[in-house]
């Protein structure tokens, strides 16, 4: 990039000082030795005097720096221009050197190369390309001392919003793995507690629910914590099985009922989006006492991830408000880190003694 960028910028003032232009090998070196020098205080500035003292707030000395670099810059400068000019006759530049006397400056010309036609006399000298004047120097470097300045800057801007990008997606994955880990601990008890309770009455449904316990947990521990998405396929799963699990302490009173998707094989989500709404639903939405029921219903419709759950409000809740606590909290949050507002929706409604959530996501295909 820097090689490609300094050839644009030199091409031009250059290849028009050169062109169709006969120059001594003296005037040649000296364009080397010019671009050399422009070159050096470029980087010198732009790898050692920006990041050593500009960008650690030294700004003093970084101006003492800058000020003794461009006054060996000019130094170098006018030891040359200051004995000597670039002269051009007849399509062909030299070097004239200067000497000053009272009467006037008498220029004095390097003899011509061996095989060379003599200058006429007569010839009347025609200005030099810019390159070749005692302003270029100055002002190119000034130039890029700026140019070099907000280079630098920039790509400093980039690199710290770079780190700050990084920063943000760490804290980003650290806050969802927290918040998509909530699953209420007295689940696991009172599974614990029924599987105990089986295991002398029913010792092969205990059996039973210890797998789908064991496949819960795997599925929580291991295949939702390394994965930022799963498939659909793997969540109805997880969420199967936690339903089986919930019905085993239920009465014949409460109704469970799901719809889950069966085409799902290529469908990506976040995983452990919806089982704080299912949770909810077995925590607020039964009763033992009385008939109730929890609904869900999970599909692929036109692109999108569409979960609906229903579930009944017992008498005993039915005047409570502000249910869902932490875990409704917490997704939302969630939703929030995920996705941008405009591409998902999440209602939730209450009406005629039931509580609906309906939740829509984009459908990611693998």
């Amino acid at each position: 990039m820097h090689v490609t960028a300094w050839l644009l910028l030199l091409a031009g003032p250059w290849g028009s000082a050169f062109y169709q232009v006969v120059s001594d090998s003296a005037v040649i070196w000296l364009s080397v030795l010019f671009l050399a020098v422009l070159v050096a205080g470029f980087y010198l500035n732009y790898y050692v005097l920006i990041p050593k003292f500009l960008f650690k707030k030294k700004f003093a000395t970084y101006v003492l720096s800058v000020v003794v670099m461009l006054g060996l810059i000019f130094l170098i400068n006018w030891s040359f221009y200051g004995t000597k000019k670039i002269e051009r006759r007849d399509n062909r530049m030299q070097i004239v050197i200067r000497e000053n006397r009272i009467d006037n400056t008498v220029e004095h010309r390097q003899p011509p190369m061996p095989g060379e036609r003599p200058l006429k006399p007569e010839m009347r000298p025609t200005p030099p390309p810019f390159i070749f004047t005692p302003l270029f120097v100055p002002i190119g470097i000034f130039m890029l001392l700026i140019f070099g300045i907000a280079i630098r800057t920039t790509a400093e801007w980039f690199n710290e919003d770079r780190k700050n990008r990084k920063i943000s997606e760490e804290q980003l994955k650290t806050e969802l793995a927290f918040l998509k880990n909530q699953i209420s601990p007295h689940f696991f008890f009172n599974t614990l507690n029924n599987i105990y309770a089986l295991t002398e009455s029913e010792p092969e449904k205990a059996k039973e629910i210890t797998y789908k316990l064991s496949k819960l947990m795997r599925y929580l521990l291991y295949e939702s914590d390394k994965n930022r998405s799963v498939t659909l396929a793997m969540e109805i799963s997880f969420l199967q099985n936690y339903i089986d699990l919930m019905k085993v302490r239920l009465t014949d009173k409460i109704s469970v009922t799901t719809d889950f998707e069966k085409e799902f094989d290529k469908i990506q989500i976040p995983p452990l989006l919806f089982i704080s709404f299912v949770e909810n639903a077995f925590k607020h939405g039964i009763s033992l006492n009385q008939e109730s029921f929890v609904d869900i219903s999970l599909k692929n419709i036109a692109g999108k991830v569409v979960f609906v759950i229903k579930n009944s409000i017992p008498d005993v809740l039915s005047h409570e408000k502000g249910r869902g606590g932490l875990g409704l909290v917490n997704v939302k949050r969630r939703l929030e880190l995920l996705f941008e507002k405009d591409v998902y929706s999440l209602r939730i409604d209450v009406a005629k003694n039931i509580f609906t959530v309906e939740l829509i996501i984009p459908a990611n295909d693998n």
